[in-house]
């Protein structure tokens, strides 16, 4: 009977050995997905600020040129239509560059979530390990 139950005992530890290594596989390659995603959207958003930058600086340099006289087209501002109130803003205050800023809260998530997931899979990794461990032990003292 002792011997009976140290068999089904090897048994269910070398399954669960299996099963916890199944497991891991997957979860490390969804991580190494989802890493993947991450990385690639940084850079994209990386590249969108990049080139809203120039492209905001350009216009901020152009409207300079334009306010300091520097524009050969003269052009008159039309007279607002008479349901002109004059109170609407706009983004003025921001100089129109909120875009960059909201790409730029964006990358600075993505990036946590990045780091997030690599303490993540290290965590899960050394839980795995240390299971394997166990395991391996119960299985040599059986």
């Amino acid at each position: 009977a002792m011997i009976k139950a140290d068999e089904d005992a090897l048994a269910e530890n070398s399954q669960s050995q299996v099963t916890e290594t199944e497991e891991r596989k997957e979860e490390n390659a969804e991580y190494q997905k989802g890493i993947s995603n991450l990385s690639e959207a940084a850079t994209i958003l990386k590249r969108a600020i990049s080139v809203l930058r120039k492209y905001y600086s350009k216009i901020s340099a152009e409207i300079k040129a334009e306010a300091e006289g520097a524009s050969f087209l003269q052009r008159d501002d039309p007279a607002p239509p008479s349901t002109w109130d004059d109170k609407y803003t706009g983004q003025s205050a921001a100089g129109g560059t909120d875009a960059v800023s909201m790409l730029e809260f964006i990358l600075t998530n993505t990036q946590a979530e990045e780091k997030a997931a690599h303490d993540d899979e290290l965590a899960d990794q050394h839980s795995y390990e240390d299971s394997m461990e166990a395991l391996k032990t119960e299985e040599a003292s059986l």
